[in-house]
Parts: structure tokens; C-alpha cells; sequence
């Protein structure tokens, strides 16, 4: 769903902008509605960085919820638009 803003992102120096200044906003206008009361995160990557993400402290969470939220197995290789 945000492979289409994620290369837009890259190509883009001004969505990218947008983007970065009100995510839920740009994220609206590519037609990809932001729940009310959810904040959006954006994270730029960066070389040699691993970013990983972590269920909220006492979650319960199911092993197949996590491994949707962690987006399954992956080898570390990073892609670059």
C-alpha cells in the first residue's frame, strides 16, 4: 500500500518535503486515509542503520500479528528506490 509513496518519496524532493511535514495529510492526498486519533511516524533511512520496530510494552500480541507487524522473515538486505 505505501510501496507507491515510498518511491514517489525518492524521486520527488517536493512530495518528499510534504511528506515529511504532515505525513497524514500527504499520505490523504495519495489516498490513504490515517485513522482518526493515529499519529504517523515517519523514519528516514539512513546507511548502516537498522531500524526495528517493537509492540507497545505489555501488548499481546499473536505469533501470526507479529510476524505481520514485523513483515515476516527478511535477510537485512536494504533496498533503494
Amino acid at each position: 500500500m505505501f510501496k507507491h509513496v515510498q518511491k514517489k518519496a525518492a524521486s520527488d524532493s517536493d512530495f518528499r518535503s510534504k511528506l515529511l511535514s504532515d505525513p497524514a495529510g500527504t499520505l490523504a492526498a495519495e489516498g490513504i486515509s490515517v485513522p482518526e486519533g493515529m499519529e504517523v511516524k515517519l523514519v528516514e533511512m539512513e546507511p548502516n542503520t537498522l531500524h526495528l520496530r517493537v509492540p507497545p510494552a505489555g501488548a499481546e500480541i499473536s505469533e501470526d500479528d507479529l510476524a505481520q507487524a514485523a513483515g515476516g522473515e527478511f535477510d537485512c538486505s536494504v533496498t533503494f528506490f
